[in-house]
């Protein structure tokens, strides 16, 4: 993953960017492929650290080197309406990926579970809480007219 991330790292840094274009592209291109990557494989945190290096590095020299950051890296990550430069932080842009890939997982399960109760009792043991609140929401409504 930080090899395939050093890579595009390197054919971007040969171009001359500005800063605003470096921020897009850290977000859009070098990002973006982290997250693709990640969604079959979670990175450690000491890897998390990592990316947040090279895309400070980038940002702020447009290289692979090391380089003195001019803002701290929280300010970076702020929106741009609170005064920050929006770029994607790795490590909650991480958390929010596996979150998401683990409610999936229990979704799956649910709807398996919910398809085994109806083959075996055939009824429809736990139904979709959504599905009553739009039975109890068109109910009231039926009730009111």
């Amino acid at each position: 993953m930080m090899f395939t991330l050093k890579g595009k790292l390197i054919n971007w840094s040969t171009n001359k960017l500005s800063f605003t274009r470096k921020i897009l592209v850290s977000n859009q291109v070098l990002l973006a492929s982290i997250w693709y990557l990640a969604a079959c494989w979670n990175p450690n945190p000491k890897m998390c650290d990592q990316i947040r290096g090279l895309i400070r590095n980038f940002i702020w020299r447009g290289k692979e080197a090391p380089a003195r950051a001019k803002v701290r890296w929280d300010t970076l990550t702020l929106p741009t309406s609170q005064r920050g430069l929006d770029v994607t932080n790795p490590k909650v842009q991480l958390e929010a990926l596996l979150a998401k890939l683990f409610i999936r997982g229990l979704n799956a399960r649910r709807r398996a579970l919910e398809k085994a109760c109806v083959t075996q009792c055939g009824q429809d043991v736990a139904p979709d809480p959504r599905q009553r609140l739009l039975k109890s929401q068109l109910a009231l409504a039926s009730h009111r007219t």
